[in-house]
């Protein structure tokens, strides 16, 4: 009938031989989408070549080698003024330092800069090349990704950099952030060598590092409810220990009404610090000689308190010798960070009502996470203390604490590692005073 829609049916062989679609496509390695394509022409009674992709467009390097050295120099002279040079090329990556531009920057907004500085009659590229120009030619300058919890020493000694009015004064401190750099890596090389020294010798050698975490505010939920937000939410502080020997982390779990003080008050003092180290140290087996590493905290672990617990312990017999080895200011991230991210990403993605669904929720979020609620006793170290051992004066500027059992009641006190000027100190006020394991 006249109108009438007609539908063309099509056949598919190879060498004489009748197949279906599915292996004529798969024989002659074409898609559903190039075979309708190539009926479409059989239709129409035209097949020609498809048109590449490219047809219409301008190369990137269409421009002339004097467009592109002024693209070139136009970057280069914007990063002398606005980027912060690093020292020396990241570990692993590319032979060149980088240069960071400040983060407020986006490819977009440089090369508008450069259109507007273009003079009149000037061949000026396009955005677009201007990126790929800039990403094969100057890989090592990049833009800063927005960070927290950064380096304080670091950002002053860049802005330093950034805003200096003479060059000596620039090479001056980009010398002074070196030197932090390389200090900082090195007593990151110190933490591994003394991880990968614990775990070769287990039963001679013990290390643990241990830290504070953000609290977890419950009740939370994945999908929250708007009115919950407005709500106050049960704290619940959590405080970490890890044995990098295969023994795992421990979270030692209490809320703000299991705190020393009130409302969740003394919640990170050195008495909270010391009560639950000494609960670790009750309950996990470890070696007589233990070394522990923890943040530059003043208020929590690097004070008289905790070092008069650890010299109080070799004393008692508890261990033969402790090292006390704190990271460097800004540069503290180490493997129990690595514990809270597992369980916080877990904690993010769960519903979470109570403390036991939470000790459930560590449990599972890794085979290295355990949970432990609190079922310990709070007691007054620093009382205890203060009647028996001195204050060490210029704490904060040691890094590393030796107690051992060949010099009782002393602590040997280096700024490095690698330091040979080694500090003794006398610690006890009466050196002939003895302890027990159950003073």
């Amino acid at each position: 009938a006249a109108g009438a829609r007609t539908r063309t049916s099509f056949a598919y062989s190879v060498q004489g031989v009748r197949i279906c679609r599915t292996v004529f496509c798969s024989v002659y390695g074409v898609g559903r989408t190039r075979l309708k394509r190539l009926q479409k022409m059989v239709e129409s009674g035209v097949c020609v070549p498809a048109p590449h992709g490219n047809v219409g467009k301008a190369p990137w390097n269409k421009y002339s080698v004097e467009t592109r050295g002024r693209v070139i120099e136009f970057i280069k002279n914007y990063a002398s003024v606005h980027g912060l040079p690093m020292p020396a090329a990241p570990r692993g990556r590319a032979q060149t330092a980088p240069t960071y531009l400040p983060s407020s920057c986006t490819h977009q907004s440089v090369w508008a800069q450069y259109s507007n500085a273009s003079q009149q009659g000037e061949e000026v590229v396009g955005c677009k090349s201007f990126q790929r120009l800039w990403k094969k030619q100057l890989a090592n300058i990049q833009i800063m990704s927005p960070r927290i919890d950064v380096c304080a020493k670091c950002e002053t000694l860049r802005n330093v950099m950034k805003n200096a009015d003479s060059e000596d004064f620039k090479i001056q401190s980009a010398s002074d952030l070196k030197s932090h750099v390389e200090l900082a890596q090195s007593e990151r090389e110190f933490y591994r060598s003394c991880i990968e020294m614990a775990k070769t010798n287990p039963d001679t050698s013990t290390h643990i590092t241990f830290d504070f975490a953000e609290n977890f505010a419950i009740p939370y939920h994945a999908r929250q409810p708007g009115p919950v937000y407005f709500k106050v939410l049960h704290r619940v502080n959590n405080f970490g220990i890890v044995n990098e020997a295969g023994a795992g982390q421990v979270h030692h779990l209490y809320h703000e009404g299991q705190t020393i003080g009130a409302d969740n008050g003394k919640a990170h003092g050195p008495n909270c610090v010391v009560s639950i180290l000494h609960r670790y140290l009750e309950k996990t087996p470890h070696a007589k000689s233990l070394h522990a590493h923890c943040d530059n905290c003043c208020g929590q672990n690097k004070n008289k308190t905790v070092l008069a617990y650890l010299c109080w312990r070799v004393l008692a017999g508890l261990e033969d010798e402790i090292m006390l080895s704190f990271m460097i200011v800004g540069h503290t991230r180490c493997s129990v960070d690595g514990g809270f991210g597992v369980v916080k990403k877990k904690f993010r993605a769960s519903d979470t009502d109570s403390a036991a669904q939470l000790v459930d929720l560590i449990d599972g979020s890794g085979h290295r996470n355990k949970a432990a609620l609190f079922d310990w006793h709070w007691r007054c170290w620093d009382d205890f203390f203060q009647a028996h051992f001195k204050k060490v004066q210029g704490i904060t500027s040691y890094q590393h604490f030796r107690f051992s059992k060949d010099i009782p009641g002393k602590v040997e006190m280096k700024k490095t590692h690698s330091s040979e000027d080694i500090v003794t100190l006398q610690l006890m006020k009466d050196p002939n005073k003895v302890f027990s394991a159950s003073d």
